[in-house]
């Protein structure tokens, strides 16, 4: 009893220092420089992004409204990205030292970087130059505002808070459109312990698609095993990906497999595959046999009502550690965000959501992102 009664005095304080500590870092992270871009004129067709119905060879100018939304000071630089498929279908952007070869490439901007006080605005001039040879159809890039590092913190560790926001920038070339998708293959491969199938997907059209349909697994036998439903999102042109298809329920065990992917996109589109993959023993033996419900269903018996002393120790000895640690400095944050801003396709029964894609994060930090894309909620 003695010691569950200088138990119950020391929690009220280890939990007052663990809300001082957190207040104090939360009031330190809510000062920072935020951006937002967006169209500053009425060229765009649209008011969330920039959308433009081009000619060969023209030469378009605009403007982009920067805005620090933030609470502090703050400066970003700019620059245009190309738009690329996410590994499931949507838009994503990449880094900025990335190559350039479409729309990145045809944008210049008047001016490359920004300092803006909390609130306050600026408008940059920008050219679109379009070739003079160029495909039909749609073509995707962004322009992007990305907020220079601050280093926070003292002591052998810092906070280093980087933000990036895109806006999209959409040339419509005319000309016949076509919708076209390839489905070149599929490969068995496991990710994170989970059985899965990579689709090799092409838009080898000139228009973005959103292609649906069904993947259908047989065994050796032709036994229907599995017909699983698949939605790709925002497929932009000339580009591929590898669809990953996660298998529900039990793994396929080792052995010859038959499969048949259906899809339809746009207006009539249809594309097919059939074919066979195997799945050999050493693969086999990577994968986690239960299902992602069954891997995250777990079952406790009754607890009785409120927290236990040893609960409460555990929980604020837990926070107090992490407070000690954020306090100290021991955080390395890379932060991207992104706002979606969604709005009508550009055209009827073309396109859909244009989505951000979360890529491969190093161990050293942590990316969102945020961007103003077209077509769609997706």
């Amino acid at each position: 009893m003695r010691f569950l009664s200088n138990a119950l005095r020391v929690v009220p304080a280890v939990l007052l220092l663990l809300l001082a500590l957190t207040t104090a870092g939360a009031a330190q992270a809510a000062e920072e420089a935020s951006f937002s871009v967006q169209p500053a004129s009425t060229q765009s067709t649209n008011a969330a992004y920039f959308v433009y119905d081009a000619e060969l060879g023209q030469v378009i100018h605009d403007e982009v409204l920067v805005t620090n939304t933030g609470d502090a000071p703050g400066t970003a630089r700019l620059y245009a990205l190309d738009g690329m498929t996410g590994p499931t279908g949507g838009i994503v952007f990449p880094d900025a030292d990335a190559p350039r070869s479409q729309v990145g490439a045809w944008v210049q901007l008047d001016e490359t970087e920004v300092t803006l006080g909390p609130g306050e605005s600026r408008t940059v001039g920008f050219t679109v130059t379009v070739p003079r040879e160029l495909r039909a159809g749609h073509h995707v890039g962004g322009i992007a505002a990305q907020g220079t590092a601050v280093n926070e913190g003292s002591g052998q560790f810092q906070v280093n808070v980087q933000t990036r926001v895109v806006t999209a920038v959409q040339v419509n070339l005319p000309g016949p459109a076509v919708e076209h998708v390839t489905i070149d293959g599929v490969t068995p491969s496991v990710q994170g312990s989970k059985q899965t199938l990579l689709l090799a997907l092409r838009n080898d059209g000139n228009q973005m698609v959103k292609p649906q349909g069904t993947v259908t697994i047989a065994d050796g036998e032709g036994r229907e095993l599995h017909s699983i439903p698949l939605q790709v999102h925002t497929f932009l042109p000339d580009t591929a990906i590898e669809y990953p298809l996660m298998i529900p329920g039990e793994a396929l065990a080792a052995g010859d497999y038959r499969v048949v992917v259906d899809l339809q996109y746009g207006a009539q589109g249809a594309a097919r595959y059939e074919g066979a993959f195997t799945i050999p023993e050493a693969q086999a033996a990577q994968v986690d046999g239960a299902t992602p419900g069954e891997q995250s269903a777990t079952v406790t018996a009754p607890a009785e009502q409120g927290l236990s002393i040893w609960m409460i120790v555990a929980v604020a000895g837990a926070g107090l550690f992490a407070g000690l640690l954020l306090a100290g400095g021991g955080l390395l944050i890379w932060r991207r965000r992104a706002a979606v801003r969604r709005s009508e396709a550009p055209a009827a029964g073309q396109g859909s959501g244009m989505s951000t894609i979360r890529p491969f994060v190093p161990a050293s930090r942590v990316s969102t992102a945020r961007t103003q894309q077209p077509n769609g909620d997706d």
